[in-house]
């Protein structure tokens, strides 16, 4: 969504046209390939919610899977989202410190942007539609672990959401409703048809439940544990946060060579066994590894936004390489710091 409205600023602006001899941007501007790596780069750390990326529902589902805890909405919110608003900072640090353009672009993104809205006009009845279905979900998925968190996860209302209004049930209502919302009932239109649904991605859903079945394979035929415990002694990691350490340092490597999806379903289960048999929480090693699956910032190959941003021919892959090696390096970082003070602060343990 977000790459249409990047090539039209650098339109506005003349720079939208790669050079022919180094596949970059026009006449050395160093522009672009800041604007379009900031693009891939906030769509990737954007992990603050569990629907923000597959990894997140991977790490959920494995914890709930192999451990006796659970996750709720509301414990990765509370966990992740400080990380996310903390590594998009970071991030435009890195990309003023290396891509700022000397020349005031303000006026012409400002008149673009105006121009864009107004063709915009007011809101539909569709995006009316999905805007309310959207804020009632977040709602109920954040309100149960919010009344926890205030009074007890034994409270009334936790314990019913949890029995009777999971978060999947209310992914699965929210869709429905979008099916019978009408945008238009003479023509019996409504806010999603099949057409609509159909265009959805299902091989990644599928892939979803791959990688979960085959977590769970891992960790009953006892490989997770074989490899965990190869790992702790190749590593010499047996607190809780060294191998949450080791965790976040794999699933940034593995991502930079397969999908973020891939890496996540093969370490997840791994270090939860390794956590378990070294008699420390699997939660933090689990959300190490998720994050760190979701911060591969160096290849095409990496994410699904880095190959989008790469094939638009303006962004040389040594500039991504040596942008995003930057990012990986100092995301590992602040992804293990944030760990260490957010999931003692909420319990999330």
């Amino acid at each position: 969504m977000m790459l249409p409205v990047g090539l039209g600023i650098l339109s506005a602006l003349g720079l939208a046209t790669p050079r022919p001899s180094a596949g970059g941007p026009p006449g050395g501007s160093r522009f672009p390939v800041g604007l379009l790596l900031m693009l891939t780069w906030s769509s990737s750390v954007a992990v603050g919610i569990p629907v923000g990326s597959p990894p997140n529902l991977i790490a959920i589902g494995m914890i709930r899977e192999l451990t006796d805890r659970r996750l709720s909405f509301f414990d990765w919110v509370a966990v992740t989202m400080p990380l996310t608003v903390l590594m998009l900072i970071l991030a435009w640090l890195i990309l003023r410190a290396r891509y700022t353009r000397a020349q005031d672009t303000a006026g012409e993104i400002q008149r673009y942007v105006a121009e864009e809205r107004q063709k915009l006009g007011p809101w539909s009845r569709a995006e009316i539609n999905v805007s309310l279905v959207f804020v009632l979900a977040a709602i109920l998925w954040m309100l149960p672990g919010a009344v926890a968190l205030i009074s007890s996860p034994h409270a009334p209302l936790p314990r019913f959401f949890e029995a009777h209004l999971p978060e999947s049930v209310i992914a699965l209502t929210a869709a429905i409703l979008l099916f019978a919302l009408p945008t238009d009932l003479k023509r019996g239109e409504f806010t999603i048809g099949w057409r609509q649904a159909a265009r959805i991605d299902w091989g990644t859903i599928l892939l979803f439940g791959g990688g979960l079945a085959l977590g769970r394979l891992m960790f009953d035929t006892k490989l997770a544990e074989a490899i965990g415990a190869r790992m702790v002694r190749t590593a010499g990691a047996e607190s809780l946060w060294a191998l949450t350490a080791v965790a976040i340092v794999i699933g940034v490597v593995l991502s930079e060579v397969s999908s973020n999806t891939a890496s996540a379903s093969m370490v997840i289960p791994v270090v939860i066994a390794l956590a378990q048999s070294a008699g420390v929480s699997p939660i933090p090693p689990a959300l190490g590894a998720a994050l760190g699956a979701s911060f591969g910032f160096m290849l095409p190959v990496s994410t699904p936004p880095n190959a989008i941003i790469y094939g638009s021919g303006l962004v040389p892959l040594p500039e991504m390489i040596k942008a995003g090696f930057w990012l990986d390096l100092t995301g590992a970082v602040l992804i293990w710091l944030g760990l260490r003070v957010f999931c003692p602060l909420f319990g999330v343990m």
